[in-house]
C-alpha cells in the first residue's frame, strides 16, 4: 500500500509520538510510507522518522503555518500518489478533506475526548461535514468513541471504531525489569506538552505541601510555558523546579525520576502515561477520562485540579519504598497490553479492509 499520513507537526505530543514510532513499521513490513507535516520545525520526533527512510513532506515553519490554507493546494498535488490518506489533529483532518478529491480512501485518527470546536454550536454543522469526507475514524480509546459519538451522533457510529494508541515496550524493557533503581528518588517528572489541555499549575501548586527536598521536572514545550515559569516565579520555587525542554531519552529520564505524573484536564488515550508505567517507575496521574480507563487500579489517581489531594498521595509514595513497589509493579503489568505493533497492524488491517471493501468502515 502507499499511505500518506498528515498531521499538524512533530513537536512533543501523543499523536505525534504515535506517528513517530508507527511509520517505521508500516515501512518494515513494505509498504510505502509517506508523512506530510504542516510545522516543520525540527525535533527528535521529525528527525527518527527521517533517520528511518520515510520521506517527510515539509509545508511550512512555525506555529502559525498549522493553519495555513496554503496546504490545501500541497496537499493536493501529495495525496494523488497514495492510496490512504491518514490525519491526525484539527487542522490536518480540515485541510485533508479539503484537498482530497472524491473517492479517496480517508482515515483520520481522534486523539482526544475534548477539543475547543466542541463547545462552538455554530461549528457542530461544519465537523459533520467534515467527518462525513472519513471512510473511517479510528479513536484511541472508548472513551474518545464515546464522547466524538455523542457530538456528532449516531450516524458515524459505522465508521468510528477504537484502535488503541500503543508505545515501543521494547525501548522500556530495561527500566521494566526493574534495574537499575531510581537515581533521584525526590525528583517528581512529568512529560506532557505545554498546552491548555495539560494542568502544570496543579503540580506546581502541591510542590510547597511537600518537603523541601522534593523537586519537580518538566520535560516537554508548548505554548504555556511562559505562564506556569511565571507561577514558579511567583510561588517562590525556582531551585526545586527545573525545565528540561523536550527530550529524546524519555525512557532514561522517566527510570531516574522516583515518580512520574500526569497532571491533566482530559486525554485521548495518554501516551506518556503509558510510557511512564512501563518504565517501572510509580505513576501518579489526574482522574479524568481517558486516563482513569488505561492507568485505573495501576496508578494512583487523584481528583483533576485538587492541589492537596495530589500532594497526599505523593508524600505517601515518597515516604514509602514499598508503596513505591508496589504501584510500579501494577504499572509495568498494565503497560504491557499497549504494544505499538499491535496498534500498528490494527491499522493495516483497516487499510485493508477499506480498499476491499469501500464501503465497509470498520
Amino acid at each position: 500500500m502507499k499511505i500518506l499520513h498528515v498531521i499538524t507537526s512533530m513537536r512533543t505530543g501523543g499523536a505525534e509520538k504515535l506517528v513517530c514510532d508507527m511509520l517505521p513499521l508500516m515501512r518494515d513490513q513494505g509498504h510505502q510510507v509517506e508523512l506530510a507535516v504542516f510545522d516543520g520545525t525540527p525535533g527528535h520526533l521529525l528527525e527518527s522518522v527521517r533517520q528511518h527512510g520515510i520521506t517527510v513532506h515539509i509545508f511550512g515553519h512555525g506555529l502559525k503555518s498549522i493553519y495555513n490554507p496554503q496546504h490545501i493546494y500541497k496537499l493536493k498535488s501529495t495525496i494523488g500518489r497514495v492510496n490512504i490518506v491518514h490525519s491526525h489533529n484539527t487542522s490536518a483532518q480540515l485541510f485533508t478533506a479539503l484537498a482530497a478529491p472524491a473517492g479517496t480512501t480517508l482515515v483520520t485518527t481522534e486523539h482526544n475526548t475534548d477539543n475547543r470546536r466542541r463547545h462552538l454550536r455554530l461549528l457542530r454543522p461544519l465537523d459533520i461535514r467534515l467527518y462525513r469526507r472519513y471512510k473511517a475514524i479510528a479513536c484511541c480509546s472508548e472513551a474518545v468513541a464515546s464522547s466524538l459519538l455523542n457530538y456528532l451522533g449516531p450516524e458515524f457510529a459505522d465508521r468510528t471504531s477504537v484502535i488503541e494508541n500503543g508505545i515501543d515496550l521494547s525501548t522500556y524493557s530495561a527500566a521494566a525489569s526493574g534495574t537499575p533503581a531510581a537515581s533521584n528518588e525526590t525528583d517528581i517528572l512529568m512529560v506532557a506538552a505545554f498546552r491548555p489541555q495539560k494542568d502544570h499549575l496543579t503540580a506546581l501548586r502541591a510542590l510547597p505541601l511537600l518537603p523541601s527536598e522534593t523537586t519537580l521536572s518538566f520535560a516537554g514545550e508548548g505554548s504555556t510555558r511562559p505562564q506556569i515559569e511565571a507561577e514558579v516565579r511567583r510561588l517562590g520555587l525556582e531551585k526545586r523546579v527545573r525545565f528540561l525542554g523536550p527530550v529524546s531519552n524519555v525512557a532514561e529520564r522517566l527510570q531516574a525520576a522516583g515518580i512520574a505524573l500526569l497532571s491533566t484536564h482530559y486525554e485521548g488515550l495518554s501516551l506518556s502515561s503509558i510510557e511512564a508505567m512501563a518504565s517501572g517507575t510509580p505513576l501518579v496521574a489526574s482522574d479524568v477520562s481517558g486516563v482513569r480507563e488505561v492507568c485505573g487500579g495501576a496508578a494512583l489517581l487523584f481528583p483533576e485540579g485538587d492541589a492537596e489531594a495530589l500532594a497526599a498521595i505523593l508524600a505517601d509514595l515518597l515516604k514509602d519504598p514499598a508503596l513505591r513497589r508496589q504501584t510500579a509493579d501494577r504499572c509495568r503489568k498494565r503497560a504491557a497490553r499497549f504494544d505499538i505493533r499491535t496498534t500498528t497492524q490494527a491499522y493495516l488491517d483497516l487499510y485493508t479492509r477499506l480498499l476491499q471493501a469501500p464501503e465497509i468502515v470498520r
